[in-house]
């Protein structure tokens, strides 16, 4: 497993998900110290957001990026990327697209909560509080970093939430969600929400479509206000131009953490 970055130290385990093991990264910035304790940012899809010396395809390139964090990268599925990063609570409305098979979201978060965090609090220096606890991801992975900020808002205090693709998902999901899940409005997380703008090699109206994926951007932030969300707490950015890919979230990532980490 590929493990030669081009800064940083990184750590890969197995733990166990499910009925399997699954992949898990613990990037640490070259002048990690046990005398002081570290924010964590977790991210989906772990095989893609660091530079290696021998890559093979583009990268979100983070420990490049950042230097006062431990980032935690848990690898996607494969074939199942798809039903791990998709909660129930939100394929359960309508007819819902024919990608989402056996939706298992919410063991995927168990994962992350009770094993993942787990393991790094104990292995590692971290802080621990919600305030310095970040998820993030995109694509399905900003569906999930979204799902886990609502839901989970009493461990994770921020979240990158690129390129949602809720075009996975029946119409008006999102709505009937918040219907029947409140927000409380209390200790809420702070959300980046952004996109490419265009499609690009993608199959124009297809799920990677950053021209409808944009749309969603307002929308979220929307929905929210409208039920009480602070506008103080969710900041969108749109980049025309740039289309579904590791680039495109690249270049968002670095304005992300700025005004998230220092929330």
């Amino acid at each position: 497993m590929n493990s030669k970055i081009t800064t940083g130290h990184l750590d890969i385990v197995e733990l166990p998900f499910l009925n399997t093991k699954r992949a898990v990264r613990i990037w640490t910035p070259d002048d990690y110290s046990n005398d002081k304790k570290y924010p964590v940012i977790y991210m989906h899809d772990g095989q893609n957001i660091f530079n290696f010396f021998d890559k093979s395809m583009e990268m979100w390139n983070l420990n490049e990026m950042v230097s006062d964090c431990i980032i935690v990268g848990v690898d996607h599925g494969g074939v199942k990327r798809i039903d791990e990063l998709s909660p129930k609570a939100w394929t359960k409305y309508g007819k819902n697209a024919p990608y989402v098979c056996k939706p298992c979201g919410e063991e995927y978060c168990d994962f992350l909560v009770n094993t993942v965090m787990k393991f790094v609090n104990e292995n590692y220096s971290t802080k621990q509080g919600r305030e310095f606890t970040s998820i993030g991801g995109s694509s399905m992975g900003g569906i999930m970093s979204l799902y886990i900020a609502l839901a989970y808002k009493e461990i994770f205090g921020k979240a990158y939430v690129f390129s949602p693709a809720f075009k996975v998902y029946s119409t008006g999901f999102f709505e009937k969600y918040l219907q029947e899940n409140p927000i409380i409005l209390e200790n809420l997380p702070y959300l980046y929400i952004a996109s490419g703008g265009t499609h690009g090699a993608e199959r124009k109206g297809s799920g990677g479509d950053e021209s409808i994926i944009a749309k969603y951007v307002p929308y979220i932030k929307e929905e929210l206000i409208k039920r009480g969300y602070s506008k103080e707490k969710i900041e969108t950015k749109i980049l025309e131009g740039r289309v579904h890919h590791e680039t495109t979230w690249r270049e968002l990532f670095p304005s992300a953490y700025k005004w998230l980490e220092n929330k």
